[in-house]
């Protein structure tokens, strides 16, 4: 496939700009195995590495962590294509400088906590106290220590601007958040939750995540939104899977 090609050559281009450095070393400086560093580099994966691993290898050629300076620096091409649909990216150019907090949010309890504080009106240590008790306060000092929230009296908010979780834990974390769905309504905003399945062909199944990726890109816009701010703490959830 094509962004493997365009991968390999991005990662031999750099190799060959680095003659110094082996293979070996270069994978220890980007945090990903060689093995895969390997692979990437004799293009001889079937299909792209995790978007983690592409994120690591990109971001350390073209030294930044924000993607549409990835983006822009790779010009058009598949690659491109890919991380904008990937990663939901606009057609503009604003900064997204992504974090990646898998260790300060090893449990669910962190995770929410934090997801809480990184919403526009952030939260407080008594809703944290009150949704999660003594783990939350627990999970609200380990955050403060690994420096993701400011707490300023009773009130809490983020330190970063995005962050990301890896992929890996994403099912720990959609069950985590898919507690608070209230399948009874809710008096101070309508809820909305479906679970369909159906055998379906490959067309289909591309036809449905072209719409639910189309929807999202429309529901991000609506979340970044200067106009949207509130203090109602709403999510979405959004999966599609094959049941094999």
């Amino acid at each position: 496939m094509e962004e493997n090609k365009e991968l390999s050559h991005i990662l031999n281009t750099y190799l060959e700009s680095k003659s110094y450095l082996s293979l070996n070393s270069l994978a220890q400086n980007m945090k990903v195995p060689e093995t895969s560093l390997r692979r990437i580099k004799k293009a001889e994966l079937k299909r792209l590495p995790k978007n983690e691993t592409i994120l690591k290898v990109l971001s350390h050629i073209y030294k930044t962590t924000d993607l549409y300076e990835i983006r822009e620096a790779l010009g058009e091409g598949s690659l491109s294509e890919y991380l904008s649909n990937e990663f939901l990216l606009s057609s503009g150019s604003s900064k997204i400088d992504i974090k990646v907090i898998d260790e300060s949010v090893s449990d669910q309890t962190s995770y929410l906590v934090f997801k809480l504080a990184s919403n526009s009106c952030g939260t407080t240590i008594s809703e944290v106290q009150r949704l999660f008790g003594q783990m939350g306060l627990s999970a609200l000092e380990n955050l403060k220590r690994d420096d993701l929230v400011k707490v300023d009296g009773d009130n809490i908010s983020s330190n970063l601007n995005t962050f990301k979780v890896s992929n890996e834990y994403f099912v720990r974390n959609f069950k985590a958040v898919s507690d608070f769905i209230k399948v009874e309504g809710n008096t101070e905003v309508p809820n909305l939750f479906y679970n369909l399945s159906e055998s379906v062909n490959r067309d289909a199944a591309k036809k449905i995540h072209k719409v639910q990726k189309n929807a999202l890109k429309e529901i991000i816009s609506i979340l970044n939104d200067e106009q949207s701010r509130g203090d109602i703490p709403l999510f979405v959830l959004s999966a599609i899977d094959s049941l094999k």
